[in-house]
This record gives structure tokens, sequence and C-alpha cells, in this order.
């Protein structure tokens, strides 16, 4: 990330990057190294861990004491995810934020110059994507949601909804006073929890605002839990019949918001978006076992 400086003066952190984190001991010390490597006079890294069983508050303690722009806190109990990212945003106090997920790594060749530069070039986005590469099945391979929605609203929403990717999206730069009010009013208190419910995020934002790309902005997405569709519906849902049909909650949401006339054209979207997932996870359960042949 290049320095920043005012006639000659080191500006204070205006960058903060979130890092909700639950029993991550074994994944965590790459998204941490990518972390130390980004300026200290400009980014706060905040680490929030959600009641771990495991060493993972040991690991963050030990990095936090090494860096001064590390901060940890530690729920005393498990809050759940959504709430656990709504922590990291309420506690953030500067310019910029972006959750990182304790899995993920950032490309070094971040730059707060660019996103100035692209925040300015684009004044109707609040958020700036980054190319994502998703490491599925060997080497990292682009993220089918990889674009810049700088269309009009209804295209941006269309094209997003048509491919969502893993939505990588949602791991974006935010300018964090614009971000506050749409996720509160999309998770609330923290406690909505429910598959789908970042896309439905996403699909608020493009009702407002344009979302660019940073091309220098890379994360690299490892699978985690929603790699697996099947464990993450039964996660969200108190029975089999929510497993198998998890998408009704997410597309009513997203139609919901949609003005009359964009209404059909979202649904259908939407729908064709509900059988994609239905499929996948089955398509993934079946290229592990074809792999392990």
């Amino acid at each position: 990330m290049t320095n920043t400086s005012y006639q000659g003066v080191a500006i204070g952190p205006r960058f903060t990057i979130g890092i909700p984190v639950y029993n991550g001991e074994h994944t965590l010390k790459e998204t941490l190294d990518c972390c130390a490597k980004l300026p200290t006079d400009l980014v706060r890294v905040v680490i929030s861990d959600n009641g771990s069983t495991d060493g993972t508050y040991t690991m963050v303690q030990s990095f936090a004491a090494r860096h001064h722009n590390v901060s940890v806190y530690r729920q005393e109990r498990n809050v759940g995810a959504a709430s656990n990212f709504k922590y990291l945003l309420d506690i953030c106090n500067t310019e910029y934020f972006m959750w990182l997920a304790a899995d993920d790594v950032i490309a070094d060749s971040l730059s707060l110059a660019e996103v100035e530069r692209l925040f300015e070039e684009y004044p109707k986005a609040i958020a700036l994507s980054p190319f994502a590469m998703v490491g599925e099945v060997g080497a990292p391979v682009p993220d089918r949601g990889n674009c810049s929605l700088v269309g009009s609203r209804a295209c941006n929403t269309l094209n997003f909804l048509m491919r969502p990717g893993v939505n990588s999206r949602f791991y974006s730069i935010y300018r964090t006073e614009h971000l506050r009010p749409i996720f509160s009013s999309i998770i609330g208190d923290g406690n909505v929890n429910y598959y789908g419910s970042d896309i439905v995020f996403s699909s608020a934002v493009l009702r407002k605002y344009q979302w660019p790309m940073a091309p220098s902005f890379v994360l690299l997405r490892k699978p985690g839990l929603s790699s697996d569709g099947w464990k993450l519906r039964r996660a969200l849902s108190e029975n089999l019949l929510g497993a198998l049909f998890p998408s009704v909650n997410f597309i009513h949401q997203i139609v919901g918001m949609s003005p009359l006339l964009e209404k059909l054209p979202v649904l259908l979207v939407g729908s064709l978006l509900y059988l994609r997932y239905l499929i996948g996870p089955i398509r993934h359960r079946l290229s592990q076992y074809l792999r392990r042949l």
C-alpha cells in the first residue's frame, strides 16, 4: 500500500481491516502475515475472536504484541458470525473499512492512493471490489464474480445476480460512514442469519451506489465452509427442508427491495441463481468423489 503524506507529515490511520475469526489457528497465520506487510501508519488491523476454543486467541495476542497498529478483542461467548462482523464495523473509526476472512490473503500491491483515485473517479461508489482469486482446486482461479458494476442501478443488480461467484465482492474496501446504515438495514442487530444474506447485502448496496473493481487490490480466497453448500445450509437451517430450499428468504428480500418495474426480471434472475445454488453442492460433492477415485 502506498504511503500518504501531507506537506511532509504522515497522515494517521485511515483504513481499518477487520478480521472476524472463530477457531482459525490453522489458517490465520498467512492472513496475519499479509497484514503485517501493510504500512502501520495508515492501516489499523482489528481482530475479533468469537469465543474460540483452540489456540486462536493466544496467536492473535502474540501478533498484536509485535505490531502496534493491531488491536484484539475477544467475545466472551460465540455471538454468531453476523454479530461478530457487525462488532468490527461498529468499532471502526477510520474513513475506510474492509472485512478480511481469517483464511484469506491480501496482495501487497494494495494501494491507498489507487483507492482514493477510484473513489474520486466514481463519486457514486461506496465500495471497491477486489479482483479475487479462489483456490478451489489446485492453483487459484479467477472468481466468477470479478467485474466492475458502474452502470445503471438496474443493470448493476442484474449483472451481479447473474454472476455473484462466491460473493468475494463482500470483502471490498468501503467508505465506513455509508456502509454502516446499509449493513444495519440488512443484518440488523447481527441476529439475522440466513443463507444468501451476503447477496442481499450486496444487492442493497447496488440499489444506491456503484461498485467498481480495484485492479491492484487482489484477494486470494480459500475454500471454507461455503465451499460445501450442504454444510452451510444445514448450519443456517433448523431442518432438512430448510437445507434443501435455502434461497426463498434471500429471493424474497431482493425482490422486495426492487422497484415495481424491476421485480419480475429480478425474480427471474434470482430464481436462476437459486437453481445454481441448489445444484452447486451436488456438483461439488460429485467432483470430490471423482477426485478420490
